[in-house]
């Protein structure tokens, strides 16, 4: 049995609407639901007032998803935004080469400048701000992230860090091997068995893809903590789980369909316990697992730790 999913506000979408050319759209050839979703883009557009309190809008103000349209490029999406650049890339890492955007491709847009962060169950606002190179008090001010206790921070709810920054990492490369083996053992274990798709590699720079079909059981490839269960499942890695292994390791474990019972963020998980089921969910390409494996935050291939 899966554990239950709990809707949360869904951020804006955007996209170009489908028109003949000359053809005028009118509030009489708009559905229900298309009137609500520009009532919604009107909402939006007012979220910086004053006024702006409510959940929904907060979550709104954060940022807006985007559906990529032909001739589209991060640059082009960044100035018709007003963002930099690198506020779209760093809001949407699980891109594996943004320059090359395909229509139908979905992203974040922050509103402003700064990086949306999902926070972790031992996280505090000054790590957070620590993290990206931003500041306590510019989260605090962000009337999106409603804040009202900096000591009680919610595990699994998004924070935005205005002018917040992403330093890349420095990339190894080493070649992966062409099929999970069937047995398992040593202290690292493949969390599935699948066909290698991807390796970690400076075009596939955070780590690795596994193929398999849907439903596929994840197991933890070593003993920890969880640290997150959720995800939306919408963009980027959607339904996704991060367990902490001490000493600075941590495991993602990400596009999942859905999550084993009882796995909860603060569960304590051993080597090889069923964490969660494959999927397409997020920002995929078909049925897969994409696997990380980061020391201290900085991603490393999985592959030599797998083979040991």
């Amino acid at each position: 049995m899966l554990a239950e999913i709990q809707a949360a506000p869904v951020p804006l979408t955007v996209s170009a609407p489908g028109v003949s050319e000359g053809t005028i759209i009118g509030v009489a050839d708009l559905t229900t639901d298309e009137l609500a979703s520009r009532q919604l883009a009107i909402d939006a557009s007012a979220v910086a007032s004053e006024d702006a309190s409510t959940e929904v809008a907060g979550r709104v103000s954060m940022y807006q998803n985007y559906v990529v349209q032909s001739g589209d490029t991060i640059t082009s999406i960044a100035k018709a935004h007003d963002v930099g650049r690198d506020y779209i890339v760093w809001n949407n890492l699980d891109l594996s080469d943004p320059n090359r955007l395909a229509p139908g491709d979905r992203i974040r847009i922050p509103y402003v400048e700064g990086i949306v962060h999902s926070v972790r169950t031992d996280d505090t606002l000054s790590d957070i701000a620590r993290r990206y190179d931003g500041k306590t008090e510019a989260i605090l001010d962000f009337k999106a992230n409603n804040v009202p206790d900096p000591s009680l921070l919610q595990a699994g709810k998004e924070i935005f860090v205005p002018g917040g920054r992403i330093v890349p990492p420095t990339v190894s490369i080493r070649p992966g091997t062409p099929t999970v083996p069937l047995s398992q053992s040593g202290n690292w274990f493949w969390p599935l068995q699948g066909v290698l798709t991807s390796s970690f590699s400076a075009w596939h720079p955070l780590g690795i893809d596994i193929g398999v079909v849907t439903g596929t059981p994840i197991v933890a490839t070593q003993g920890g903590v969880v640290q997150f269960v959720g995800g939306d499942p919408w963009y980027s890695y959607g339904l996704h789980v991060i367990v902490d292994h001490g000493n600075g390791y941590e495991s993602t474990y990400a596009h999942m369909n859905g999550f084993a019972e009882g796995i909860t963020t603060g569960s304590v998980v051993q080597q090889g316990d069923t964490i969660g089921y494959s999927g397409n969910t997020g920002r995929s390409t078909g049925p897969h697992l994409h696997f990380e494996i980061r020391v201290y935050g900085v991603p490393t291939s999985p592959i030599p730790l797998l083979d040991q």
